[in-house]
């Protein structure tokens, strides 16, 4: 048997496979936290979701982010679409008061999944190489933004949670000595320093979820959506012949 015979015969038979579960549960039994639906799943099920929870653990988690990140996962709302989970990460992040802010990495979205989470803080982190430079970037925050200077050779600019700035920069206009993270924080800012950003940030918050129509219909029709970040695909089995591929066009 050639190379490509083999590689077409092991991707078909590996396919085959993810389809041999037969038909998977509405919903999931993941311990301490209850049932679970679509678009997650526990090991026992692992092909009927996109999203395993390690339910067997004494804190279950769950990978919803880029790079393998893990989450812990404290709860579920399956009528709000929301899952409860908590960043040791970002936890490390906000005690030490770290401006690494690109060591949190947001819930990746798929076109078959996209996630929200809410609250959230959009932190823009801007260097300060000079006094001229730092000048420039607090005329262009000014009114609408508080500065926070504990960051050795960036300024931070962020608005208060609760606030209604009239204007919110669109990336293409940023100042180029400046990015932009979007961060979780409290629900309530009372009782917190305004002053300090690290003060409002939280390490436990909740991520609402969507399920696309294109994912949507590839379940009803008896498919499995995929996690492309590109493109959507639908498989579905051919009567046990083989696997079609469904892609959006």
């Amino acid at each position: 048997m050639g190379f490509p015979s083999f590689l077409a015969f092991f991707l078909v038979s590996h396919l085959l496979v993810l389809h041999s579960t037969g038909s998977c549960p509405s919903s999931f039994d993941c311990g301490t936290l209850g049932p679970i639906e679509f678009p997650f799943t526990n090991s026992t099920h692992s092909l009927c979701g996109l999203y395993t929870v390690s339910c067997d653990e004494a804190v279950p988690k769950v990978t919803l982010g880029a790079e393998g990140r893990s989450y812990q996962v404290t709860g579920f709302s399956s009528t709000g679409n929301t899952i409860k989970i908590n960043d040791p990460l970002l936890r490390t992040l906000i005690e030490y008061k770290s401006c690494n802010f690109s060591s949190y990495i947001n819930p990746l979205n798929t076109l078959s999944v996209s996630f929200t989470v809410s609250p959230n803080l959009t932190i823009f982190k801007c260097l300060a190489s000079s006094p001229e430079l730092e000048n420039q970037t607090d005329n262009y925050f000014v009114g609408d933004y508080i500065y926070y200077r504990g960051c050795r050779g960036y300024t931070v600019y962020y608005s208060y949670p609760n606030q209604q700035v009239d204007r919110v920069p669109a990336s293409e206009s940023i100042p180029p000595n400046c990015v932009f993270f979007q961060l979780p924080v409290v629900s309530s800012v009372e009782d917190r320093n305004l002053s300090d950003p690290f003060s409002l940030l939280t390490s436990g918050f909740s991520v609402g979820y969507h399920v696309s129509e294109e994912c949507q219909a590839c379940l009803a029709g008896g498919g499995r959506c995929s996690r492309d970040t590109r493109e959507f695909r639908c498989l579905k089995d051919k009567g046990g012949t083989g696997i079609s591929i469904y892609k959006r066009i």
